[in-house]
């Protein structure tokens, strides 16, 4: 749907009243309907308007006092009725305990710290970001695909606001001796791994593999990331909600919190009158389409990435098997194109 203000793709609708039916509207425009006075969450403060206009939650709070908005943009995102995940996670008492343990431990450390201390050197089993945060913006060959699996994760108790906490959690948890740094594992089997602190959320952890378009061994990769994503659920305690699974600060996210994706070089195709059609076609078919080098970076005619965030935590073969289809037919008309192209350059000259 296209937001009828700016023309920009929308991702919430309203109630018009003008118009006497429901209205997709972009999360910039919704200002316009959301007066600046609107309820605020307790938690950290954030206004209704703050959170539909930028569609980020400030804190786990925002998720009761803004339910009903919530609800309508995760239906508007995914295309379908909102249902609860019906799932409850009771943390096991040794989780909790860990967790309490080591808030406790950096509240000691806290007051022994010299104010110049050197920071401690990133753990060599960590795949360290550079400081704009694309820890993974790879040169592909033509047939190849990257693709990547990110979990998002939050510490109870904390906002949103991660850069406040990035040193706090860092070391806590990822410095040599913290914990998440010995459970979160290094790069195997043909498979990247980096963890990341700030931007929306406390935590992002990430798989990444390179692939041709057959996908070959993408499903006991995939099959190897869930594991370790369950594991990582098992020892620590995460924000959590028996509504909406896990919180994070974009609640398209929320649920399991894993966004699944594939990058991939289509310079031709994006490059033809074509592509708004299969632009079109990849969003009816549940995909979100990025620049190759994230949401938030400008497209550069040459990489795209196809986006999906409902990643099942067991039947993940369906899912696969629509980005292999998807890939394939993209490879082709790319080929395609490519082989016009290179002929109508070969008469020209």
């Amino acid at each position: 749907m296209i937001c009828p203000t700016c023309q920009n793709e929308s991702t919430v609708h309203i109630f018009d009243p003008a118009q006497g039916a429901m209205t997709y509207y972009c999360q910039s425009c919704r200002r316009a309907i959301v007066p600046e006075t609107s309820m605020r969450c307790p938690g950290c403060n954030t206004s209704e308007h703050q959170f539909l206009t930028t569609g980020l939650c400030g804190c786990e709070d925002c998720y009761s006092v803004f339910r009903n908005s919530i609800i309508q943009g995760i239906e508007s995102y995914r295309k379908e009725v909102f249902t609860r995940t019906g799932r409850f996670r009771l943390p096991g008492g040794t989780a909790l305990a860990r967790l309490q343990t080591y808030f406790e431990i950096k509240k000691s450390d806290a007051g022994d710290r010299q104010p110049e201390s050197v920071a401690e050197p990133w753990p060599e089993n960590l795949m360290q970001p550079d400081p704009a945060g694309n820890i993974e913006a790879l040169e592909l060959k033509s047939g190849e695909v990257q693709f990547r699996i990110r979990m998002a994760r939050n510490i109870p108790g904390l906002p949103y606001a991660a850069d406040e906490h990035s040193q706090f959690l860092e070391d806590v948890f990822l410095s040599s001796k913290g914990f998440l740094s010995d459970i979160w594992p290094g790069s195997q089997e043909g498979i990247q791994t980096a963890a990341t602190i700030g931007d929306e959320d406390h935590f992002r952890f990430s798989w990444s593999w390179i692939t041709d378009g057959e996908m070959r061994a993408a499903e006991s990769r995939v099959a190897s990331v869930l594991r370790q994503i369950r594991a990582l659920d098992q020892a620590f305690v995460w924000q959590y909600s028996t509504v909406f699974g896990y919180l994070t600060g974009c609640p398209t996210n929320s649920g399991s919190g894993i966004r699944f994706s594939a990058r991939m070089a289509i310079p031709e195709l994006l490059a033809d009158p074509s592509w708004l059609r299969w632009k079109k076609e990849l969003h009816r078919a549940g995909f979100e389409v990025r620049p190759g080098g994230g949401e938030k970076s400008f497209p550069d005619g040459r990489y795209i990435q196809l986006v999906t965030r409902r990643v099942p935590d067991y039947n993940f073969r369906p899912l696969l098997e629509r980005f292999r289809v998807y890939i394939g037919r993209l490879m082709i008309r790319e080929e395609r194109i490519g082989q016009k192209n290179a002929a109508m350059a070969t008469e020209l000259a």
